[in-house]
């Protein structure tokens, strides 16, 4: 009976620790794809300003254990480099369309 209830508590002491590596594996994961899309926007020449900052500030956030704000700027930082490469091809498709009339 003691060698079962120590196993059974061994095995709950790690439930805790096994979500948090999933969480930390989820916001790793989220910051590289942040910064491969942040890569893609400005090897397109329309990287915006604030991409590689929000990175960052995911990757603080991550260092200091702050898995919840860590994901939620990486999210964001995914999103704008996104929205920058989106932006890259319609103007690559309308540039024209911004060029005065004489």
């Amino acid at each position: 009976m003691t060698k079962k209830l120590i196993a059974m508590l061994c095995f709950l002491m790690q439930a805790p620790v096994a979500g948090a590596l999933y969480a930390s594996s989820a916001v790793e994961e989220m910051i590289m794809q942040a910064e491969n899309a942040r890569k893609e926007a400005a090897a397109l020449g329309f990287e915006w300003r604030d991409t590689a900052t929000l990175i960052a500030e995911a990757q603080d956030f991550h260092k200091k254990g702050d898995e919840e704000n860590a994901l939620a700027v990486a999210k964001a930082a995914l999103l704008e480099a996104e929205q920058a490469t989106l932006q890259a091809r319609y103007m690559k498709k309308h540039w024209k369309e911004f060029i005065p009339e004489e």
